[in-house]
Order: C-alpha cells, then sequence, then structure tokens
C-alpha cells in the first residue's frame, strides 16, 4: 500500500473551483486509499507491538487537569509564570504608564486591599531572612472602572503614604481639565474614619 499510495497522509489540495463529476471520482478513490492506508498501518504497529510484548498505552479522551500521563493538561511551573509576567511589565512599563497618564474621570473610586500584599514575600541577601515588605495594596478607578493609579504601601494605615500620589493624581487632573478640575464624588472604603485624610486632598467633595 505504500508502494502504490505513497506515505501516510498522503497529500492533498483543496480544490481553487467546485469539484465536478470526475473529480468526485477521484477524490473518493483518493479517501478510499488513504483509509486502507491507515488500516494497514495500524494492523503492522498491532503486530509489531504484539511480537515485541508492548501496549500501546492510549489516554481516555478527558482526563483530569493534574493527569500527568495525557496530555488535555500542560504544567507551568512558578518560576516561569514570574518570568513571564516581570518580562510582559518591563515590555509594556512604559505604555501602561503612558496609559495611566492619559485617563481622566469625574467619579473617583478608592480601595484599599491587604490580601496581594501578604502574597509578595522578599529575601534580604545578609540575613537569609524572608519578609513581607508590603503591608497592602492601593488603587484608583474612574466611574468606568479604569485604573487611574495603583500603589503598594508599606503600612496598613496607608493614607500617609499615599496621600503624596493621590495629590499628585489631582494635580494631572487639574492640567487636564483646569485649575478648577474637582471630581464630583469619591467611593472610599471605611469613609467615617479616612474622610478627614480625604478632604485633605480633594476638598468640599
Amino acid at each position: 500500500l505504500e508502494e502504490k499510495y505513497g506515505s501516510w497522509p498522503p497529500p492533498t489540495t483543496p480544490p481553487s473551483q467546485p469539484e465536478q463529476p470526475n473529480d468526485v471520482e477521484k477524490l473518493a478513490d483518493r479517501r478510499a486509499a488513504a483509509a486502507a492506508c491507515k488500516a494497514a498501518m495500524e494492523e503492522r504497529e498491532a503486530a509489531q507491538n504484539a511480537e515485541n510484548g508492548t501496549v500501546r498505552y492510549v489516554p481516555p479522551p478527558f482526563l483530569d487537569f493534574d493527569d500527568k500521563n495525557g496530555w488535555n493538561g500542560v504544567f507551568v511551573g512558578r518560576d516561569i509564570v514570574d518570568d513571564i509576567a516581570a518580562g510582559m511589565w518591563s515590555d509594556r512599563r512604559e505604555f501602561v504608564t503612558t496609559q495611566l497618564a492619559g485617563l481622566s474621570g469625574q467619579v473617583l473610586k478608592t480601595d484599599f486591599t491587604y490580601k496581594i500584599a501578604e502574597k509578595i514575600v522578599c529575601y534580604h541577601p545578609d540575613s537569609g531572612m524572608l519578609f513581607k515588605p508590603f503591608g497592602g495594596f492601593a488603587s484608583v478607578v474612574n466611574e468606568a472602572g479604569q485604573v487611574m493609579w495603583y500603589g503598594f504601601h508599606h503600612r496598613e494605615d496607608a493614607f500617609e503614604e499615599t496621600e503624596p500620589h493621590f495629590a499628585a493624581l489631582l494635580a494631572r487632573l487639574k492640567k487636564m481639565h483646569g485649575d478648577d478640575y474637582m471630581p464630583s464624588a469619591i467611593y472610599i472604603d471605611n469613609c467615617c474614619s479616612r474622610r478627614t485624610a480625604f478632604n485633605r486632598v480633594f476638598p468640599d467633595v
């Protein structure tokens, strides 16, 4: 069969025009020849396996993701993921920074979260100790949910650290909209305890 029909699978070229009746017969004959060649190769492989006492392992079609014997799950190490993330940020940092600087908004939403910061661990080369450098993560988004500023802070009571960044954000927005610009509203967590601090940067909001 291999001498007659060539290697498996036989080369096929999609027709450039609608198939004519005589082409249909040729195509059917080609498909039959391909099926016969495939069957012969599978039969020869089965005979070789039986002669050698080996059995070809075929995984089931749907395995669990953590089954390493199949082909449904690909595992990537944490180091590779970190390298990809760091490389993407290094390549896109200038673009992302410029994009953030061009965003504006009338309704701002600030958020302080602490779970993300707990996952960041650094290594001190002198002491050999691991430590967590940040106490939390802060961000500001506009009414469309676009991130206008974000950053890590060292202490949980973060406003003293983030206040200069909020002031810089307001100065940036005033350059875009004029000196009279002021957000229409600001949504914050723990409003009762943080209202006074925010009013220092955003008065009369």
